[in-house]
């Protein structure tokens, strides 16, 4: 039986003497690895590079802030708005709390104002630069994992991980290492997206595939959580797990009106 034993004190790494977190640093990794693979994808598909990165600032702001917002919408009774007026609060409150789901929504409402701004059409660049996201993601959970967040269910089979004091988890309780399994997942997601969009006909579809199997995979993956009474729960499910059903049947829809717009035009071009 394998286990790792984590220290609480101190959740970063010294790098030319200064103290960087390891969720920060992770996150920053994520970003620069995402935005390598989406430059080499745009540039595979002959868009507009330039577009991509300007895209991509709004997508960032938009999914930062959105992931705040629906963090503070499930944890408005738990967040102590008298203590926003000191610094270490507040800064303990920015620099932390975002719920994914707020952020990929947040992300693709900044990608829809974006294209309105700058009359372009955003659509090649979403599908093309989607496995950014589980990219990105994966390192976010890995840093997860370094910062003690979204921790797993008590579990002390292979790979169980333990953190010391002071942390998010209980301390001294062995753990499923849940972050560290979704991390793989969606560095699996985005060679599948990767492969998906060079070899694929329909690329277009690319971003379903994304939505799909993500939110297949963490529906699945909230039962490993346990830390869903931080994040909000509603009857038997979780918040990330209503998000999951309503993102799996938007996508069914999706396609059932795409498909059988597709047939109309079939039909219509048998006709004439």
């Amino acid at each position: 039986m394998a286990s790792s034993r984590f220290g609480g004190r101190m959740r970063g790494i010294f790098i030319g003497g200064r103290f960087v977190p390891y969720y920060g640093l992770m996150i920053m990794t994520g970003i620069l690895a995402a935005a390598f693979v989406g430059r080499l994808l745009i540039k595979y598909r002959n868009l507009d590079v330039d577009k991509f990165y300007l895209f991509s600032i709004y997508v960032a702001a938009g999914g930062i802030t959105g992931a705040k917002l629906l963090y503070v919408l499930v944890s408005f009774e738990k967040i102590e708005w008298s203590r926003l007026t000191e610094l270490q609060y507040l800064n303990q409150f920015l620099g932390s709390g975002f719920v994914f789901y707020g952020g990929v929504i947040g992300g693709l409402g900044a990608l829809h104002l974006a294209s309105r701004i700058h009359q372009t059409d955003i659509w090649p660049y979403l599908v093309t630069a989607i496995p950014c996201l589980p990219i990105a993601h994966g390192f976010g959970r890995i840093g997860c994992f370094l910062a003690s967040c979204c921790w797993g269910i008590p579990y002390e089979g292979w790979g169980s991980v333990t953190y010391e004091k002071p942390c998010f988890p209980p301390a001294g309780v062995s753990l499923f290492p849940v972050q560290m399994l979704e991390a793989v997942l969606e560095f699996l997601l985005a060679g599948v997206l990767i492969v998906y969009i060079v070899k694929a006909a329909r690329k277009e579809y690319s971003l379903a595939v994304y939505l799909f199997f993500y939110c297949s995979m963490r529906f699945g993956l909230e039962y490993l959580r346990a830390d869903t009474a931080e994040r909000g729960q509603y009857g038997w499910l979780s918040t990330s797990q209503w998000i999951s059903l309503a993102g799996i049947l938007i996508v069914a829809a999706w396609l059932f009106y795409d498909r059988k717009c597709r047939r109309k035009g079939e039909i219509y071009e048998r006709g004439k």
